[in-house]
């Protein structure tokens, strides 16, 4: 008679319970999802009936053909949208927050966000759209206005410097206040674009810095989704090594782990959201620090396996309920969706922090 091995059954005792959590996020998230898809397809400030949805979704018919264009070429994107990019942003922070061992960390600290905003700025508050555009259209990048190749350009740029740094920097903590500074020095320069630019620049770029999942539509949704589903592949291929760098830089360098590779792949992989997120949609704050936290409230593990669908799926109702709160169903107006994940996440950074400061006076 054969005795096991203690140390496999630990491992499929682990990934036994590994299986268990992935599928009780699925059964926990999956309803909540599928009814905010619903509200989000059936809510907006152009009330629609629920017999004249049915006919839209199935058969693409309508008494009334406008409701048929605001379901088909607006709420449906407009959800899709809200799915991935929340899905993704939340994916992002996570990463941040283990790379950095920062609890209020997200894509936004590596300064990616503000070279994006960069290129916003430049192109709407001093230059001309015209040039910008037919140079895209020389590219064959017809599916992007000025604005989005200016952003992407932007984000790429600061991409590329915090790459060349990852190389010749050791600790993080350096790369996360360069990332700062980064976002600093942009942001001084657009105050003083800002300063001399016309009022009706400066108004559009504002409406812009509200954030819209309504901006891309299906145009541009194909571009941004494959970028964005690249994005969060690369982060679910990486839990591995995230799991070891928990334990510490030295900790993962003993069991053969590439430290310096794994930070060059996450923060481009990071780096590949915010820049395409702000583009698309313009700065969308907040989703990338609450969804981490919110994960791990739910899940009470720090394991990545788990962590990383339970975010995606958490950043995505996270998303697509600013969304629909966004809409204010039954009014003409629009509020400013950055106002809405600002309401839904400082509450949980303020937890986050009053938290942690706890745990460090016990």
């Amino acid at each position: 008679m054969s005795l096991s091995d203690p140390r496999q059954d630990a491992l499929i005792s682990r990934d036994y319970k590994k299986t268990r959590d992935i599928y009780f996020i699925f059964l926990l998230c999956a309803p909540i999802l599928v009814v905010l898809v619903l509200l989000g397809i059936a809510l907006g400030s152009v009330e629609i009936p629920i017999s004249e949805l049915n006919n839209i979704l199935l058969a693409h018919e309508s008494s009334n053909e406008a409701w048929n264009t605001i379901v088909w070429e607006i709420r449906i994107p407009r959800t899709i949208t809200a799915i991935i990019v929340g899905g993704s942003l939340g994916v992002a922070g996570l990463q941040m927050q283990t790379l950095f061992r920062n609890p209020v960390a997200d894509s936004s600290v590596l300064g990616v966000t503000a070279g994006a905003t960069w290129g916003v700025a430049l192109t709407v508050l001093i230059s001309n759209a015209a040039p910008a555009t037919e140079f895209a259209s020389s590219l064959g990048w017809g599916f992007t206005s000025a604005t989005t190749l200016n952003a992407i350009l932007g984000a790429a740029a600061v991409l590329l410097i915090i790459i060349l740094v990852a190389q010749r920097v050791r600790s993080v903590g350096v790369l996360l206040i360069i990332g700062l500074m980064i976002s600093y020095v942009l942001t001084s320069g657009i105050t003083l674009l800002i300063a001399y630019a016309e009022p009706e620049s400066i108004q559009r770029y504002i409406s812009w810095g509200f954030g819209s999942f309504r901006a891309p539509g299906w145009r541009g949704l194909t571009w941004a989704a494959p970028l964005l589903i690249l994005s969060s592949t690369i982060a679910m291929a990486s839990a591995k090594p995230l799991n070891a760098i928990l334990f510490g830089e030295d900790y993962a360098r003993s069991i053969g782990i590439n430290v310096r590779l794994v930070k060059i792949i996450t923060l481009t992989s990071a780096a590949i959201c915010a820049g395409t997120v702000t583009a698309c949609c313009g700065p969308i704050a907040f989703l990338g620090i609450a969804a981490p936290h919110i994960s791990r409230m739910i899940m009470k593990s720090s394991d990545h396996f788990v962590l990383i669908p339970a975010t995606i799926m958490t950043g995505a109702i996270i998303a697509l309920l600013s969304e629909i709160v966004a809409q204010f169903p039954g009014r003409d107006t629009v509020l400013p969706l950055n106002a809405i994940t600002a309401l839904i996440g400082a509450p949980i950074v303020i937890w986050v922090l009053i938290r942690y400061q706890k745990n460090e006076i016990a």
